[in-house]
């Protein structure tokens, strides 16, 4: 703002005498007529008063209006002796609006900018996010057709076909066929061919080995919880490796439907199978569950009660190996009867009867000693937090506990 002119200046000043004046004398007027007042508006109210004293109020009326008047041109001179500090004041003013405006107006883009820092900051984590999605597209692709080519050329090494079944013929074929693996009580067979239509019709895995027109393998899953499938049965004629061709394929079937991991449960006293599940496939127990199933009368299991161990094998994990010896032995076996050891290794191994199959037809008590000293020992490292990482050729699970772990 620009100074105010001379001239204007001039008569400002002229304009506050005059004003000075005036408020000098309604200062010394100011007094008489405030008692003028008091006694005038008393005397007025009160009955029989007289009329020089209601003149007397009305000249005070008029006094104390004029004193009110001089008291605003007192201000108004005042105001105006503070014309010239004022204008400055409000030059400086107008100069720190327009700062503060400019401040304001920076803080304003500055805001954008942040905000659209964290817009093109969110834009790129997207990007990152959509490249990486695409990454592990490719890779899963390319996993899926390692997997397929694997599957297959295992297949062929073992001279079948395997394929995904949908017909009911197809579905009471595999009932036979585990009924001549099995022979179970009619009551209590692996899985009926109504199952297996309920299975292959909500998604599930339902899929037979065959060779030529003979089926001579099958397995049977079900999807589960969190992006699995269970493998309830698996079965095939032993020692041609058609077993294993049919994990791999179920194994590249559920890379296919996006699924990380197969889970099944077996009899921790069947070597073979312990050996196949974790040496052969590289799967993992993740926990021991007494008698399962409940007793099952077949010939296989002749009545022993089912404790089973979980498997999970994670499709897309490195598999843990075990560490090497020395390691301290909880289990053994002398004369195919079970010995106690020492448990308290940070390593430790359980033994496994040679055949327990022939061991329950031969000595069935020798079999229940099995069955209760592996429930103990085995059971007990992992309910305290031990877990199985590898099996031995002597046939020993090889078991890291939760101090040994911790320790690492």
């Amino acid at each position: 703002m620009s100074e105010q002119p001379a001239e204007s200046r001039t008569e400002v000043a002229r304009q506050a005498e005059s004003h000075v004046e005036a408020m000098r004398r309604a200062e010394d007027e100011a007094e008489p007529t405030q008692r003028a007042e008091t006694g005038g508006a008393d005397a007025t109210q009160r009955p029989g008063g007289s009329a020089e004293s209601a003149e007397v109020a009305q000249q005070a009326e008029g006094e104390a209006e004029a004193t009110q008047q001089a008291g605003h041109s007192a201000d108004a001179m005042r105001q105006a002796g503070r014309g010239p500090d004022a204008m400055r004041q409000a030059g400086r003013g107008a100069d720190v609006m327009r700062r503060e405006e400019g401040e304001a107006q920076g803080r304003q883009q500055a805001g954008s900018g942040v905000e659209t820092t964290r817009r093109t900051g969110s834009r790129a984590e997207t990007m990152r996010r959509t490249d990486g999605r695409a990454e592990g597209a490719r890779r899963t692709g390319s996993g899926v057709e390692a997997a397929r080519r694997v599957a297959e050329e295992a297949a062929q090494r073992t001279g079948v076909t395997i394929r995904e079944l949908h017909r009911i013929p197809e579905f009471r074929d595999v009932h036979r066929l585990f009924d001549d693996i099995w022979h179970p009580d009619p009551a209590n067979a692996p899985v009926s061919v109504e199952l297996m239509i309920g299975f292959a019709h909500t998604g599930g895995y339902v899929a037979g080995a065959y060779e030529g027109e003979r089926l001579v393998g099958a397995s049977v899953g079900f999807l589960a919880a969190g992006g699995a499938l269970h493998s309830h049965v698996t079965g095939a004629a032993i020692g041609r490796g058609i077993g294993y061709a049919l994990k791999l394929h179920q194994r590249a079937w559920c890379l296919e439907h996006d699924l990380a991991r197969i889970t099944w449960t077996f009899d921790p006293l069947v070597r073979r199978n312990a050996r196949f599940n974790l040496v052969k496939l590289g799967a993992r127990p993740t926990g021991y569950a007494e008698n399962f199933y409940g007793v099952m009368a077949d010939a296989i299991n002749e009545g022993d009660e089912s404790d089973r161990l979980l498997m999970a094998w994670r499709l897309d994990e490195d598999l843990e190996q075990p560490p090497p010896p020395p390691y301290t032995v909880a289990l053994g076996v002398d004369d195919e009867q079970p010995v106690r050891g020492r448990a308290d290794g940070p390593v430790t191994l359980v033994a496994t009867p040679r055949d327990i199959e022939t061991l329950r037809r031969r000595d069935p008590g020798a079999g229940k000693a099995w069955r209760l000293a592996v429930r103990d020992v085995l059971g007990g490292l992992m309910r305290e937090g031990g877990s199985v990482v590898g099996f031995t050729d002597a046939g020993e699970y090889v078991v890291t506990t939760r101090q040994s772990r911790q320790s690492q």
